[in-house]
């Protein structure tokens, strides 16, 4: 069944009511009172299976009648009839165009004395001859005078290009726009119209709404397709064909289809264009660009149509839903339908052009330019037919329209393609992977410093190859003073440790080979007599004695703490490690390299172990370098209680969301909740050693109140237990941070311009005063006897029995900037406080100051 070719120019200039008496009006379409259409769908109801074998019939169902608009038609296959295609966009399209062809005479207008416009419904009865005088066509109805209302339109052998229509449509018009001339909303009913021509005797029946605006047209389509000659059936449900274009210049247009269609044997695809299909002109059969259309069916399966051009269409079919091409072609639109010659011609195997790689990198082979001379789609199998020997490559797909490779050793690698078009295999095609390597990075961390007797750790884990294949290691010291009595240990492990008795400059030198290339770096450093420097340097103590440092944390995260072990040396986070370093002298000592950016710190008691927390925690022993790991799932903020073997750890997903308190056992390298406070943010938290008490400053459960929870330790069983003597202050905003005194007889909270310290025994917590200056990070001297805190860019330093200030200490940038963020802390000697402020053009700014009460 074949129809001329509507224009969309047609479409807007020709309409069914454009002679309409005009103005308000009755009438309307009574969707009560219509009757349901005598065409009923019978047949497969289920999704239906996409095969090699029907998916271009699919897609020449759905675009391969080669109308400008894209006929939507479903193959029909019953025994030894031949195949009929039922054309559904287009036969809907001249369907609208027939009607609103139809030629009405005007019925004289009802004016009042004032010459206004009356408003009536006007009769309709109309007989016009169909095309080129063949059959004819009754109109019967009202219309209301604003456009509105119901026709029959009656077709009797009413021919459109050589087909006949007879049968009966009821057209609701639903809104007129005079303006335009046409009706701009409007729904077909369709009970049984038969259409005869050269290609078939079919029976239609359903509903066709049409919606029309400046530049588009859209149609949505429940109907039905009956083949009277063999009963197979076709329905559409909810199926939107929409078209775009300029109603001044409709060149070129742009066609959209989704929804699903059912056909009777085959069950039902669902249709979708992901973007508009694109017609260059009206005279144009096949879209030139947009897309791709999909059909999918039954468990994923499904076929995409990619427009390639106005003259070739690639198919690429997805057999079981897994997203990966089994079966692909590019062939023309013409042939789309066509059953392939029994003259079959073999498919020609294109596995592409060489390719060179490195080892251990993923290359993909694509096949997608393999064809068939005839046009049918065609499968792929690949092989690898060698590759260099002790290899365990493999392809990871033989099957589909393209693979890849990873190759593991270097050499050739040799790929062959066959394709088959269900007949024939092609002649097999074969392209050449050649795999080469690179040689490894070698990166040396460790100190610039050293002292004699001291022993140093040097990194070489920041070493890499770029297949990720393993290393080897050497060292070697390249460089050193005469007389010097080296001792290198570990001198072919990742890490190795250095000592010596003799002051001067080293150079150490490592090797990383990955078997087949080598790479070196080197690194120098110098060792001081261990006279150059002492913790007691009374020189510094003077009150006006202010030193700076400036702490680059370029290479990994932020620094979030600072431990002093003596006056002038302290440890700080700096890149994926912890280093050491002379804070009076502005040098580094060592640095232990660590998998992580670490986001707190922690010292035994007798400071011979560091712990370095991050999303694990990491027991450094400072003597040897050797680390014990204990992953966490969340990130470690707090290192709360520290020993040889274990410690107590406070760590939550963000900074403020999530909390948990960690045992942390090294022996085991296990991790024990033993608190899960998730009803509560927490603010502040302190460890009481004295009295093996945790402290938590929350938010209490009133709004504007800030409580602190007590909680003992038992450190032989490890556990939490919740103390009830409970103080809740009305206090609001602020930090709420918390501070112990050495002597675990008091708790300072911070909270906002109010700062509180506690007294309290055993059985209680009582707040005793609220006059120190502080607003932030408390901090006790090592005798308790004074407590530090800063409030806007201030250390004040108060006696912790009279509260009287006994010193203050400006924090500035040495760029003038006002500091970010600051925190305060006595050294473990009380010589000194070291404040830490970030500052703008810089990284973070150490200072310190000299401490006499």
């Amino acid at each position: 069944m074949r129809f001329k070719k509507p224009t969309i120019i047609m479409l807007s200039s020709i309409i069914v009511v454009i002679l309409l008496t005009a103005c308000g009006g009755s009438g309307g379409s009574n969707p009560s009172k219509t009757p349901a259409s005598k065409i009923k769908y019978s047949g497969n109801t289920n999704p239906a299976e996409i095969t090699r074998a029907d998916a271009a019939t699919m897609v020449d169902d759905i675009l391969g009648a080669g109308d400008e608009y894209g006929a939507f038609r479903i193959a029909t296959t019953t025994g030894a009839l031949p195949k009929r295609k039922i054309s559904l966009t287009t036969t809907l399209r001249q369907l609208t165009e027939l009607i609103r062809s139809t030629d009405f005479s005007p019925a004289e207008q009802s004016r009042s004395s004032t010459g206004s416009v009356q408003i009536a419904a006007v009769p309709v009865s109309q007989v016009q001859a169909c095309d080129q005088g063949q059959g004819k066509t009754t109109l019967k109805g009202a219309l209301a005078n604003n456009g509105t209302g119901t026709l029959t339109v009656s077709f009797k052998n009413c021919s459109i290009d050589g087909d006949r229509f007879n049968g009966d449509v009821k057209l609701n018009v639903e809104q007129f726009d005079f303006t335009a001339g046409l009706p701009v909303k409007s729904v077909y009913i369709i009970q049984n119209l038969s259409i005869v021509g050269i290609d078939g005797d079919f029976s239609m029946g359903g509903t066709l709404s049409s919606t029309i605006t400046n530049d588009s047209e859209i149609l949505t389509a429940n109907v039905v397709f009956i083949d009277n000659v063999n009963g197979d059936a076709l329905k559409t449900e909810n199926f939107v064909v929409g078209y775009y274009y300029s109603p001044y210049n409709p060149t070129p247009f742009t066609m959209s289809l989704g929804g699903r269609l059912y056909d009777s044997q085959l069950g039902y695809v669902d249709v979708q264009t992901k973007t508009g299909l694109r017609f260059p002109d009206l005279a144009s059969k096949y879209p030139s660009a947009g897309g791709p259309l999909i059909i999918q069916g039954s468990n994923g399966a499904k076929v995409s149509a990619i427009i390639v051009s106005a003259r070739t269409v690639r198919l690429e079919v997805d057999v079981n839903g897994d997203s990966i091409i089994d079966v692909a072609g590019t062939i023309p639109w013409s042939n789309l339908g066509q059953v392939a010659s029994p003259q079959n011609t073999p498919p020609v195997a294109k596995a592409g052009s060489d390719k060179s790689i490195f080892r251990n990198q993923q290359v993909t082979i694509d096949g997608g330019d393999s064809f068939d001379p005839d046009y049918n789609l065609i499968n792929f199998r690949w092989s690898l037919v060698s590759k260099p020997a002790g290899s365990s490559a493999q392809l990871t797909y033989f099957d589909r329209s393209s693979t890849s490779l990873t190759p593991d050793l270097t050499g050739e690698y040799h790929i062959a393609l066959i394709v088959n078009d269900g007949k024939l295999d092609s002649i097999a095609d074969e392209m050449t992977v050649t795999a080469m390597n690179r040689p490894p990075v070698a990166a040396i961390s460790g100190a610039r410093v050293m002292y004699q007797k001291d022993k140093a750790g040097f990194s070489g884990l920041g070493s890499s190859d770029p297949e990720q294949d393993p290393l080897s290691y050497q060292w070697q010291v390249t460089q050193s003073p005469p007389g010097s009595l080296v001792s290198l240990t570990g001198d072919t492990s990742a890490v190795a440790y250095f000592s010596t008795d003799t002051p001067g400059d080293y150079t150490m030198s490592l090797t990383v080979t990955d078997a087949q290339y080598n790479k070196s770096s080197s690194h120098s450093f110098h060792v001081y007599s261990q006279t150059d420097f002492t913790c007691s340097t009374e020189q510094l103590y003077a009150p006006s004695a202010q030193g700076r440092l400036t702490l680059d944390t370029k290479l990994g995260g932020p620094l979030w703490d600072f431990l002093p072990l003596c006056d002038g040396w302290l440890y700080h986070t700096y890149g994926i490690g912890v280093t050491l370093v002379n804070a009076i002298q502005g040098f580094e000592l060592t640095h232990w390299e660590l998998p992580f950016s670490p986001t707190s710190l922690g010292l035994t008691a007798d400071q011979g172990t560091l712990f370095a927390g991050g999303h694990s925690v990491t027991k450094l022993d400072i003597s040897t370098a050797n680390v014990v790991s204990v992953p966490l799932d969340r990130r470690a903020y707090k290192i709360l209680r520290t020993t040889n073997d274990s410690a107590l750890v406070y760590a939550n997903a963000t900074a403020s969301y999530d909390p948990r308190i960690y045992y942390l056992d090294f022996q085991t390298q296990s991790a024990i909740e033993l608190l899960n406070p998730s009803a509560f943010s927490i603010a502040g938290l302190g460890f009481d050693e004295k009295h093996n008490k945790l402290f938590i400053s929350r938010m209490g459960n009133n709004t504007g109140q800030v409580a602190i929870d007590r909680y003992s330790y038992d450190s032989v069983n490890p556990s939490l237990a919740y103390d009830t003597s409970t103080p809740v202050f009305s206090r609001i905003n602020g930090n709420r941070t918390i501070g112990i005194s050495p002597d675990g007889n008091q708790v300072a909270l911070v909270n906002g311009g109010i700062s509180e310290v506690l007294d309290f025994d055993a059985a209680t917590l009582t707040l005793k005063s609220s006059t120190w200056i502080g607003e932030t990070t408390p901090a006790y001297s090592p005798d308790g006897a004074y407590i530090a805190s800063i409030r806007d860019n201030v250390i004040y330093v108060q006696s912790v029995s009279d509260k009287t200030v006994a010193r203050s200490y400006p924090i500035t940038c040495s760029d003038s900037s006002v500091p970010r963020s600051s925190i305060v802390k006595f050294s473990l000697g009380g010589n000194l406080i070291y404040s830490l402020a970030a500052c703008r053009n810089q990284d973070y700014e150490l200072l310190w100051f000299s401490f006499r009460p």
